[in-house]
């Protein structure tokens, strides 16, 4: 009797355990409560923890995780702590019961091990500034983006990862890595490590490679023909071949021993580190778009080709006197010339002389003790220490800064002569000569754009900006954090690699445009109501915390996934010329325009859209495109896919329809009498009747298998292009109009009447 009653008591209690999960660490269960304690009884319930989906608690350090394992619906995990002056408190987690996680991210914490064997749904995985010493995701097919640098890495296993398109584990303590299983690989990170080997054949959609900072003595990059970013200083490389990389923009080679470099084919090449190696001679006369050319610290350079009249933005050597070939690419007529340097005896030996920081060659380093673990732990114990300090006085110093320049009352200096005549061309107001601090923040408004710029030094002191146009310069680098009242921002066609707007909460309107960014953090601009960044080489775009945007072009980047779930308040959204295979639009109800042409879309479902004005999904691989529910629809381009069909009986509203570049054999316009340009061409139509279209002014339908084409009812129709088109026979065309373009196959009879 005893025992049962003391067993009864254990399953009592085992129940109501379930019930109520314990969750020791304070700061996490604060969080869970505030967020997740639905019928607020101080506790989270199982039944709580299994509708919870995502968990952000980053805010405090966290010592533990326990309880984590109740919420097994969780898809999206962020325990990283955001103060990065400190690590966080979390040495281990458990995450083997929470399968369903798609996104993990636990940086800048104290874990020694992470175990992600049970989590192979992840696409997204950030553990950087960890003490890891292994990592194994070998199961993960659908990992795209893994962050695992600055940590202490000795080994690194991806076997399989078919998705992974984005790697970044530099700053470890790597001697082999092997992305052969990587073929989507676009982003490799590896740099500061141990690598004496890397392989990188079979990944032949690699864009940007960093693997600076290792002990390599080869590199083969024959099959990486996409590449456009190559960072390989500072190994051990005598010889380095770019012939097959012709979309290489930014190459840094420095401190190698390389003796020869062939450019030749590189003619998109920007910029060009090659500082520290053993050349004797330099031809990059065949790359007229080269701004930036760096070959420092070489005293066996003897001669430099270069292209006569290039505007070069710096152009730096290592010598007093260089032999310059400059060769007029136009009539390629060569002349020489010798080029002197006209720079002062001290500022010589300061530019040849040597970095006293340079790599130890491989003697050197081989000959020196190696430390103890203890020795180890210490040494890094004090180099954090180090880093968290000076981080710390970086960050007081720049908010001392930016709190001294809102308040100063003296004359500001602006260095660049061209934004200095400017700024003191329009804004001295008092005209003494001078631009003082408080006639700086009377500015609410600045267009500065077509200047030339490289630099805006000293326009930080307009600290009231709420408008900003600095467009078609050729900035590099933009901090916005002294602007805390911005609301519009163009600073697109410039050269930037990085721009700052976290600190621009009131941010409405940004156009970035043509840039190099790669990266663009949005994500503390809840304001954001206009997003214009096309062409910025973007990787990826998180718009998940710009809830008000209204508008969204991300035109030809190299986004894989958007997405737009989040932002219902979407009017407006450009997506061509992207990678996507997927594209997911049914939560954008408002959404009036949509142009994701040029992607890998395979469907495209548009039917909760009813307030669709615009479509254009051109250039995919659609089978089926239906828009029968779209009846505001007035320009739909659905050319160049797979279609066999399309039916737009119920789209009365349409002007403009595209379906050129298919298989369709029929097509109806009979219920579009609005219909004012239509491009039908090179599909299998045999019939085409336009007589129900009255408005028509554009065709287009050569390449198809009509016999007759009867436009005679077309009185407005300008431009009509039907050949080559063998099979036509007879043009009936009216009398009385006059063709801006008429075109059609030579032995085809044409009737007037």
């Amino acid at each position: 009797m005893r025992k049962n009653i003391l067993l009864f008591f254990a399953a009592t209690s085992l129940y109501a355990g379930a019930q109520q999960i314990t969750i020791p660490d304070t700061t996490f269960k604060t969080y869970l409560l505030e967020n997740f304690d639905t019928n607020n009884d101080g506790e989270i319930s199982v039944e709580e923890a299994r509708t919870v989906r995502k968990i952000e608690c980053t805010d405090k350090p966290l010592t533990s995780l326990q309880g984590i394992e109740y919420f097994t619906a969780l898809e999206e995990l962020d325990c990283s702590y955001a103060n990065y002056f400190q690590r966080g408190g979390l040495t281990s987690l458990d995450l083997s019961r929470n399968q369903a996680l798609k996104k993990l991210h636990c940086d800048n914490n104290r874990l020694d091990s992470l175990d992600v064997s049970q989590n192979v749904e992840l696409t997204e995985l950030h553990c950087r500034n960890n003490l890891l010493r292994s990592l194994d995701v070998g199961r993960h097919r659908v990992l795209e983006e893994l962050l695992c640098d600055n940590n202490r890495l000795t080994h690194l296993r991806l076997e399989d990862c078919r998705a992974l398109a984005l790697l970044h584990c530099g700053t470890n303590r790597l001697e082999s890595l092997n992305v052969s299983s990587c073929p989507s690989l676009r982003w490799l990170n590896c740099a500061e490590n141990r690598l004496t080997s890397l392989d990188v054949a079979q990944n032949a959609n690699l864009e940007h490679l960093f693997c600076n900072n290792n002990l390599l003595t080869t590199l083969e990059l024959k099959t990486n023909i996409h590449l456009s970013q190559l960072y390989c200083g500072h190994n051990k490389l005598d010889s380095l071949v770019v012939s097959h990389n012709t979309a290489l923009t930014d190459l840094d080679c420095g401190s190698n021993r390389l003796t020869a470099l062939d450019l030749s084919r590189n003619t998109a090449l920007t910029d060009l580190e090659c500082s520290i190696n053993r050349l004797t001679t330099l031809d990059v006369s065949h790359n007229p778009a080269l701004k930036n050319l760096y070959c420092n610290a070489m005293p066996s350079l003897t001669s430099v080709y270069l292209i006569k009249g290039s505007e070069y933005q710096n152009l730096s050597y290592l010598v007093a006197s260089v032999t310059t070939y400059r060769v007029d690419t136009e009539t390629a007529t060569a002349e020489i010339e010798t080029y002197i340097a006209a720079t002062e005896k001290t500022k010589e030996e300061e530019t040849t002389k040597a970095p006293e920081t340079a790599v130890k060659s491989g003697e050197e380093a081989s000959a020196e003790r190696p430390l103890t673990a203890r020795e180890r732990y210490y040494d890094e114990a004090r180099r954090q220490a180090e880093l968290r300090k000076l981080e710390e006085e970086k960050r007081i110093a720049e908010e001392q800064r930016r709190t001294a320049i809102r308040t100063y009352t003296g004359n500001i200096t602006v260095p660049d002569a061209v934004l200095a005549a400017f700024l003191f061309g329009r804004y001295d107001t008092n005209g003494d000569g001078e631009l003082s601090g408080a006639e700086a923040r009377a500015v609410k408004t600045m267009d500065c754009s077509r200047l030339g710029l490289t630099s805006v030094e000293g326009l930080e002191y307009f600290s009231s900006l709420e408008e900003l146009k600095c467009s078609d310069n050729r900035i590099t680098a933009l901090d916005m954090s002294y602007f805390p009242a911005l609301k519009s921002l163009d600073c697109s066609r410039n050269k930037l690699h990085r721009l700052d707007v976290r600190r621009n909460p009131m941010l409405t309107d940004l156009e970035c445009s043509e840039n190099n960014l790669i990266t663009l953090d949005i994500s503390h601009n809840p304001s954001l109501k206009s997003l214009h960044c096309n062409s910025i080489r973007l990787i990826k775009l998180d718009i998940a915390k710009n809830l008000a945007l209204r508008v969204l072009s991300c035109h030809n980047n190299h986004l894989t996934a958007l997405d737009i779930t989040k932002n219902q308040q979407l009017d407006t959204l450009n997506c061509g010329k992207n990678k996507l295979k997927m594209l997911v639009v049914s939560q954008n109800s408002g959404l009036n325009y949509l142009d994701c042409s040029a992607n890998q879309l395979t469907v495209i479902d548009v039917v909760r859209n009813q307030a669709l004005t615009g479509l254009v999904c051109s250039e995919n691989q659609l089978t089926s495109v239906d828009v029968s529910r779209n009846s505001a629809l007035r320009i739909l381009d659905c050319g160049r896919n797979s279609l066999d069909r399309v039916d737009v009986s119920h789209n009365g509203a349409l002007i403009e329809l595209a379906c050129n570049g298919n298989a369709i054999s029929e097509l109806n316009l009979a219920k579009n009498p609005a219909l004012e340009s239509l491009n039908c061409s090179h599909n299998r139509l045999s019939d085409l009747d336009v007589s129900k279209n009255p408005m028509l002014k554009r065709l287009k339908c050569m390449g198809n298998e009509l016999k007759v084409i009867d436009v005679r009812q077309n009185l407005k129709l300008k431009f009509l292009e039907s050949a080559p088109m063998p099979a036509l026979e007879t043009l009936y065309c009216p009398r009385e109009v006059v063709y801006s373009k008429l075109a059609y196959p030579i032995k085809a009879q044409v009737n007037y009447r």
